[in-house]
Protein backbone atom coordinates (compact mmCIF):
# COMPACT_ATOMS: atom_id res chain seq x y z
CA UNK A 1 0.00 0.00 0.00
CA UNK A 2 3.15 2.40 0.85
CA UNK A 3 4.41 2.24 -2.95
CA UNK A 4 0.66 3.00 -4.11
CA UNK A 5 0.06 5.98 -1.75
CA UNK A 6 3.80 7.50 -2.13
CA UNK A 7 3.12 7.37 -5.71
CA UNK A 8 -0.28 9.35 -5.40
CA UNK A 9 -0.56 13.10 -6.75
CA UNK A 10 -0.30 14.54 -3.08
CA UNK A 11 -2.13 13.13 -0.29
CA UNK A 12 -5.20 14.21 1.26
CA UNK A 13 -6.81 13.85 5.01
CA UNK A 14 -7.86 10.07 4.14
CA UNK A 15 -4.71 9.22 3.17
CA UNK A 16 -3.35 10.04 6.58
CA UNK A 17 -5.71 8.32 8.68
CA UNK A 18 -5.56 5.26 6.16
CA UNK A 19 -1.55 5.44 6.66
CA UNK A 20 -2.44 5.63 11.23
CA UNK A 21 -4.84 2.51 10.39
CA UNK A 22 -1.82 0.77 8.74
CA UNK A 23 0.39 1.68 11.61
CA UNK A 24 -2.57 0.95 14.12
CA UNK A 25 -3.14 -2.47 12.30
CA UNK A 26 0.95 -3.79 12.43
CA UNK A 27 1.12 -2.68 16.24
CA UNK A 28 -2.12 -4.63 17.05
CA UNK A 29 -0.31 -7.93 15.49
CA UNK A 30 2.97 -7.42 16.89
CA UNK A 31 1.11 -7.23 20.32
CA UNK A 32 -0.51 -10.48 19.28
CA UNK A 33 2.34 -12.10 18.88
CA UNK A 34 3.87 -10.71 22.03
CA UNK A 35 0.88 -12.40 23.67
CA UNK A 36 1.66 -15.60 22.01
CA UNK A 37 5.47 -15.63 23.22
CA UNK A 38 5.75 -13.43 26.49
CA UNK A 39 2.36 -13.93 27.87
CA UNK A 40 1.01 -15.84 30.51
CA UNK A 41 1.10 -19.29 30.33
CA UNK A 42 -2.03 -20.37 30.83
CA UNK A 43 -2.97 -17.94 28.14
CA UNK A 44 -0.49 -18.00 25.62
CA UNK A 45 -2.34 -21.55 24.36
CA UNK A 46 -5.98 -19.27 24.09
CA UNK A 47 -3.87 -16.50 21.72
CA UNK A 48 -2.28 -19.22 19.56
CA UNK A 49 -5.35 -20.16 18.37
CA UNK A 50 -6.76 -17.02 18.23
CA UNK A 51 -4.16 -16.02 16.02
CA UNK A 52 -4.14 -18.69 13.65
CA UNK A 53 -8.18 -18.36 13.66
CA UNK A 54 -7.42 -14.79 12.42
CA UNK A 55 -4.65 -16.05 10.07
CA UNK A 56 -7.01 -18.16 8.03
CA UNK A 57 -9.83 -15.91 7.96
CA UNK A 58 -8.05 -13.12 6.68
CA UNK A 59 -6.56 -16.23 4.11
CA UNK A 60 -10.59 -16.76 3.16
CA UNK A 61 -11.13 -13.15 3.07
CA UNK A 62 -8.19 -12.24 0.99
CA UNK A 63 -9.36 -15.03 -1.77
CA UNK A 64 -12.60 -13.80 -1.71
CA UNK A 65 -11.73 -9.74 -2.30
CA UNK A 66 -9.09 -10.82 -4.99
CA UNK A 67 -11.69 -13.56 -6.64
CA UNK A 68 -14.11 -10.48 -6.76
CA UNK A 69 -11.07 -7.93 -7.88
CA UNK A 70 -10.33 -10.01 -11.00
CA UNK A 71 -14.07 -10.52 -11.89
CA UNK A 72 -14.57 -6.59 -11.97
CA UNK A 73 -11.33 -6.15 -14.13
CA UNK A 74 -12.17 -9.02 -16.16
CA UNK A 75 -15.74 -7.38 -17.14
CA UNK A 76 -14.00 -3.85 -17.28
CA UNK A 77 -11.78 -5.64 -20.27
CA UNK A 78 -14.80 -6.94 -22.00
CA UNK A 79 -16.96 -3.96 -21.73
CA UNK A 80 -14.05 -1.67 -23.02
CA UNK A 81 -14.74 0.49 -19.97
CA UNK A 82 -12.89 3.71 -20.42
CA UNK A 83 -9.75 4.16 -18.23
CA UNK A 84 -11.61 7.17 -15.99
CA UNK A 85 -14.47 5.46 -15.74
CA UNK A 86 -13.42 2.38 -14.49
CA UNK A 87 -10.76 4.24 -11.80
CA UNK A 88 -14.42 6.12 -10.25
CA UNK A 89 -15.85 2.56 -10.17
CA UNK A 90 -13.54 0.81 -8.24
CA UNK A 91 -13.47 3.66 -5.87
CA UNK A 92 -16.62 3.59 -5.31
CA UNK A 93 -16.75 -0.31 -4.51
CA UNK A 94 -13.43 0.57 -2.49
CA UNK A 95 -15.00 2.96 -0.74
CA UNK A 96 -18.55 1.40 -0.02
CA UNK A 97 -16.74 -1.39 1.04
CA UNK A 98 -14.53 0.12 3.57
CA UNK A 99 -17.23 2.06 4.69
CA UNK A 100 -19.24 -1.57 5.65
CA UNK A 101 -16.43 -2.79 6.81
CA UNK A 102 -15.50 -0.35 9.53
CA UNK A 103 -19.78 -0.28 10.70
CA UNK A 104 -19.72 -4.06 11.23
CA UNK A 105 -17.05 -4.48 14.18
CA UNK A 106 -19.03 -1.12 16.12
CA UNK A 107 -22.34 -3.51 15.76
CA UNK A 108 -20.68 -6.40 16.69
CA UNK A 109 -18.73 -4.89 19.97
CA UNK A 110 -22.40 -4.64 21.02
CA UNK A 111 -23.14 -8.40 20.44
CA UNK A 112 -20.47 -10.06 22.14
CA UNK A 113 -20.63 -8.19 24.94
CA UNK A 114 -23.53 -9.70 25.74
CA UNK A 115 -21.96 -12.95 24.92
CA UNK A 116 -19.94 -14.50 28.11
CA UNK A 117 -18.79 -16.75 25.93
CA UNK A 118 -16.53 -15.25 23.51
CA UNK A 119 -14.60 -13.22 25.04
CA UNK A 120 -12.54 -12.80 21.91
CA UNK A 121 -15.30 -12.18 19.22
CA UNK A 122 -15.06 -8.01 19.54
CA UNK A 123 -10.78 -8.27 18.92
CA UNK A 124 -12.03 -10.97 15.69
CA UNK A 125 -14.14 -8.66 14.07
CA UNK A 126 -11.89 -5.64 15.14
CA UNK A 127 -8.92 -7.70 13.03
CA UNK A 128 -10.74 -8.70 10.29
CA UNK A 129 -12.01 -5.27 9.70
CA UNK A 130 -8.85 -3.85 9.59
CA UNK A 131 -7.41 -6.24 7.32
CA UNK A 132 -10.38 -6.04 4.98
CA UNK A 133 -10.23 -2.46 4.82
CA UNK A 134 -6.66 -1.79 4.18
CA UNK A 135 -7.10 -4.70 1.14
CA UNK A 136 -9.78 -2.76 -0.15
CA UNK A 137 -8.16 0.48 -0.56
CA UNK A 138 -5.03 -1.07 -2.20
CA UNK A 139 -6.84 -2.81 -4.68
CA UNK A 140 -9.46 -0.70 -5.66
CA UNK A 141 -9.04 2.85 -3.88
CA UNK A 142 -5.35 3.73 -4.72
CA UNK A 143 -4.23 3.24 -8.66
CA UNK A 144 -0.99 4.51 -9.28
CA UNK A 145 -2.74 6.58 -12.61
CA UNK A 146 -5.63 7.96 -11.23
CA UNK A 147 -7.01 10.84 -8.87
CA UNK A 148 -10.20 12.64 -7.83
CA UNK A 149 -10.12 16.36 -8.44
CA UNK A 150 -13.09 18.39 -6.73
CA UNK A 151 -13.41 21.34 -5.08
CA UNK A 152 -13.49 21.74 -1.20
CA UNK A 153 -16.96 20.93 -0.68
CA UNK A 154 -18.00 21.95 2.87
CA UNK A 155 -21.72 21.88 2.52
CA UNK A 156 -21.61 18.26 2.20
CA UNK A 157 -18.32 17.14 4.02
CA UNK A 158 -19.70 18.85 7.34
CA UNK A 159 -23.02 17.51 7.80
CA UNK A 160 -22.08 13.86 6.47
CA UNK A 161 -18.97 14.39 9.59
CA UNK A 162 -21.61 16.00 11.74
CA UNK A 163 -23.81 12.81 11.60
CA UNK A 164 -20.86 10.45 12.24
CA UNK A 165 -20.41 12.51 15.12
CA UNK A 166 -23.79 12.13 16.25
CA UNK A 167 -24.03 8.62 16.11
CA UNK A 168 -20.91 8.11 18.19
CA UNK A 169 -22.09 9.95 20.71
CA UNK A 170 -25.30 7.87 20.81
CA UNK A 171 -23.81 4.74 20.79
CA UNK A 172 -20.73 5.63 23.27
CA UNK A 173 -23.55 6.75 25.42
CA UNK A 174 -24.99 3.36 25.22
CA UNK A 175 -21.91 1.72 26.05
CA UNK A 176 -21.80 3.49 29.46
CA UNK A 177 -24.33 0.88 30.77
CA UNK A 178 -21.80 -1.80 30.17
CA UNK A 179 -19.51 -2.80 33.53
CA UNK A 180 -15.97 -1.54 33.52
CA UNK A 181 -13.83 -4.51 31.73
CA UNK A 182 -16.87 -4.42 28.94
CA UNK A 183 -17.09 -0.71 28.13
CA UNK A 184 -13.44 -0.32 27.00
CA UNK A 185 -14.10 -3.01 24.07
CA UNK A 186 -17.18 -1.38 23.21
CA UNK A 187 -15.52 2.04 23.10
CA UNK A 188 -12.59 0.86 21.07
CA UNK A 189 -14.51 -0.28 18.27
CA UNK A 190 -16.63 2.34 18.63
CA UNK A 191 -13.83 5.25 18.60
CA UNK A 192 -11.55 3.18 16.67
CA UNK A 193 -13.59 2.82 13.53
CA UNK A 194 -16.08 5.68 13.69
CA UNK A 195 -13.50 7.95 11.73
CA UNK A 196 -12.35 5.57 9.68
CA UNK A 197 -16.47 5.47 8.80
CA UNK A 198 -16.75 9.22 8.39
CA UNK A 199 -13.32 9.59 6.11
CA UNK A 200 -14.68 6.91 3.99
CA UNK A 201 -18.20 8.63 3.10
CA UNK A 202 -16.81 12.18 3.01
CA UNK A 203 -14.36 10.64 0.08
CA UNK A 204 -17.06 8.77 -1.44
CA UNK A 205 -19.32 11.65 -1.69
CA UNK A 206 -16.37 13.52 -3.70
CA UNK A 207 -15.27 10.07 -5.93
CA UNK A 208 -19.51 10.69 -6.48
CA UNK A 209 -19.40 14.35 -7.30
CA UNK A 210 -16.14 14.59 -8.74
CA UNK A 211 -14.08 14.12 -11.64
CA UNK A 212 -11.07 11.72 -12.67
CA UNK A 213 -7.71 13.33 -12.81
CA UNK A 214 -5.45 10.89 -15.19
CA UNK A 215 -1.48 10.96 -13.61
CA UNK A 216 -0.63 10.63 -16.97
CA UNK A 217 -2.23 13.66 -18.54
CA UNK A 218 -1.24 15.50 -15.40
CA UNK A 219 1.96 14.56 -16.31
CA UNK A 220 2.13 15.63 -19.95
CA UNK A 221 0.49 18.60 -19.04
CA UNK A 222 3.47 19.58 -16.46
CA UNK A 223 5.92 18.57 -19.01
CA UNK A 224 4.22 20.91 -22.19
CA UNK A 225 4.30 23.71 -19.56
CA UNK A 226 7.61 23.49 -18.60
CA UNK A 227 9.03 22.71 -22.21
CA UNK A 228 7.38 26.14 -23.01
CA UNK A 229 9.05 27.89 -20.26
CA UNK A 230 12.36 27.01 -21.02
CA UNK A 231 13.49 28.66 -24.25
CA UNK A 232 17.16 28.17 -26.16
CA UNK A 233 19.26 31.13 -26.71
CA UNK A 234 18.23 30.68 -30.21
CA UNK A 235 14.68 31.12 -29.55
CA UNK A 236 15.56 34.31 -27.43
CA UNK A 237 17.37 35.51 -30.55
CA UNK A 238 14.34 34.99 -32.80
CA UNK A 239 12.41 37.29 -30.94
CA UNK A 240 14.45 40.23 -31.08
CA UNK A 241 13.40 42.44 -33.08
CA UNK A 242 16.12 45.65 -34.09
CA UNK A 243 14.56 49.07 -34.43
CA UNK A 244 16.92 51.58 -36.34
CA UNK A 245 16.75 55.29 -36.35
CA UNK A 246 16.31 56.19 -40.21
CA UNK A 247 19.72 57.94 -41.18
Amino acid sequence: MLPKISSRFSPNLHDYILLGYLVLFIISVLGLLCQIIFGEPNLQLAYLLFALFIFFSSLVIFAIIYLFYSIIERIHSKCNTGIERQCKLDMLLGLSGSCLAGIVPRYMAFYFENVPRHPFGSAYFAFISLFTILLLHYLFVFPAESHISTKANRIISWPLALINLLVLICTTHLAIGYDTPKIYGVLACEIGFSLICASCMIELVRVMRGRVEMKKDTEESENLNTSQDVRTPEEWVSEVVIVTKPA
